[in-house]
């Protein structure tokens, strides 16, 4: 359990820089555009970002649920 809470620690903290820079890129240049041949990066990042997100939501919803079942929670 403290190893699955250090994995998602990190993933966390990653995930904050990855969200906080599409913010900034967006603001920067007012639109995200993921056909230009030259920034395979930023559409690297921005997919990982959110395949991320959703694995680590799912992660806490299961440790959640399995908290539940034996009286305790995250």
């Amino acid at each position: 359990m403290n190893f699955l809470i250090m994995v998602m620690s990190v993933i966390g903290a990653w995930l904050a820089g990855a969200w906080a820079f599409a913010f900034w890129y967006v603001m920067q240049h007012g639109e995200m555009i993921f056909i230009e041949p030259n920034k395979p990066v930023l559409i690297v990042e921005f997919w990982l970002a959110v395949t991320l997100t959703v694995f680590f939501i799912t992660i806490l919803i299961i440790e959640w649920e399995e908290g539940e079942d034996k009286g305790t929670t995250c």
